[in-house]
């Protein structure tokens, strides 16, 4: 269940500027839900201003919750970004 008065009085919802300054210069993993309409392609572009170095994986057919809708692809891409970072 959503609390929805929660949600709308948020600063978060208010302020389409994070409040964090700087950026994050290491490899960044971030994986989308195909069905999702929550990542979307200018977000990514804001993204890539704090973290430069952010990879999206989209999972087809995915909805938000990757981990829940596809678990088995959601392991395997966050399997493979650790092992390119950390090896075997």
């Amino acid at each position: 269940m959503v609390n929805g008065p929660a949600l709308e009085s948020s600063c978060l919802l208010r302020d389409p500027a994070p409040a964090a300054a700087g950026s994050y210069q290491g490899p960044v993993l971030l994986v989308a839900g195909g069905a999702s309409p929550y990542v979307r392609a200018e977000d990514v572009q804001s993204m890539k201003v704090r973290f430069p170095k952010l990879r999206l994986l989209t999972i087809p057919g995915a909805d938000h919750w990757v981990h829940v809708s596809a678990p088995q692809a959601f392991r395997e891409a966050v399997a493979g970004f650790l092992r390119e970072l950390f090896g075997p």
